[in-house]
């Protein structure tokens, strides 16, 4: 049984790149290098001259492959490699160090009752600069979030084939996760995650 990470950093100009490399640095980076469970490979979609930047950061122990797009090679990847677990999470967001490992262990409880299902988990948001936590105010009861995870015993699509709100085509076997996992950065450089009047503080500080 393989995991797979998808992970979108492909940047056509180098300051573009490098401003979201500095967030990485303080989000992505340290929850990939500290999960608890390493059985898992990194697809990323990169531009190959920031690769190796990306590479020198994270745990030699994880395996990382480059790809140039989500729709074509990566999804051929999954499919002729038959990938049975695909996890999205972008560039710029949190992971828990158990993150993979509850993943796994989901995996485990509910693989004998289906062939197909995701994970959803919901989030919550992290302002970057200041640590201060926010809830998420959308109901991702009712809907997939971008902190999901496509496991299929017969690989037939690849995770990022359709945003996150339409994943529940594939499957409607879905199971949701309360908060407590996964933390969507805010930054100042996202072009669609911002902070909401519905959004409410959870904390004073996290870093």
């Amino acid at each position: 049984m393989k995991h797979i990470i998808i992970t979108r950093c492909k940047f056509g100009k180098d300051e573009d790149f490098q401003k979201y490399f500095e967030v990485m640095k303080k989000t992505y980076i340290p929850s990939i290098n500290s999960q608890t469970d390493k059985n898992f490979s990194i697809a990323l979609i990169v531009n190959p001259r920031h690769y190796d930047l990306i590479r020198d950061e994270i745990n030699k122990e994880i395996e990382i492959i480059p790809f140039s797009d989500t729709k074509k090679d990566y999804k051929e990847y999954v499919i002729n490699n038959n990938i049975t677990i695909q996890t999205r999470h972008d560039c710029d967001d949190i992971m828990e160090s158990n993150y993979i490992e509850t993943i796994r262990k989901l995996y485990n409880e509910n693989n004998s009752k289906y062939d197909d299902f995701i994970l959803n988990f919901h989030p919550t948001k992290l302002v970057v600069n200041t640590g201060k936590e926010y809830t998420h105010g959308r109901d991702y009861s009712k809907v997939c979030s971008m902190f999901s995870t496509l496991i299929q015993k017969s690989v037939k699509h690849g995770i990022m084939d359709c945003m996150h709100d339409f994943l529940e085509g594939f499957t409607r076997n879905i199971i949701y996760i309360p908060r407590g996992y996964v933390k969507l950065g805010i930054h100042g450089n996202n072009t669609t995650s911002k902070l909401r009047p519905e959004d409410k503080p959870l904390n004073e500080t996290i870093f």
